[in-house]
């Protein structure tokens, strides 16, 4: 069984990130994990998550006019029941980021762990407020008309 250690959220343009760090007990340790949802009441965009093929992995992505703004997966580690690495931003800036289950049997370990969980935090809601701001510039070009912006001297 696992519970929330500290929850985060984040909103922009309808949108909701929340993020979770949790802890379990495994053997004779504690796993210090990252969990995640993506919420939309904004009826430009949707909120599609799906199964990545056989694996336990779920991919959300963050959807306008069939286009991904954002992508996060989760996945369960095996041998953890409920333990998951949480990946994000894997293609726009460079390559995957990965926050890994985390044990930890010491105070001190454990005050670590959470450091780092926190830093990665604050990368992922920059991750999700950049897409927002990228979503956002794509709808303005996509929505504006050419007579806005281009003048035929014919007319004038």
């Amino acid at each position: 069984m696992d519970i929330i250690i500290k929850s985060f959220t984040f909103s922009a343009e309808d949108i909701t990130l929340t993020l979770e760090i949790r802890k379990e007990v495994y053997k004779k340790e504690i796993l210090m994990y990252l969990a995640g949802s993506l919420t939309s009441t904004n009826k430009e965009l949707t909120v599609k998550t799906e199964k990545v093929g056989k694996s336990t992995a779920t991919s959300t992505n963050l959807m306008y006019k069939d286009s991904s703004f954002l992508l996060i997966e989760q996945t369960k580690k095996f041998p953890y029941k409920t333990g998951q690495n949480f990946i994000w931003d894997p293609v726009q800036r460079g390559g995957e980021r990965i926050t890994s289950v985390l044990s930890y049997t010491t105070l001190e370990e454990y005050v670590d762990r959470y450091k780092n969980f926190r830093e990665d935090i604050s990368k992922i809601s920059e991750y999700f407020y950049n897409s927002i701001r990228e979503y956002k510039e794509i709808k303005m070009l996509y929505e504006t008309s050419i007579d806005d912006v281009y003048f035929d001297k014919k007319n004038n």
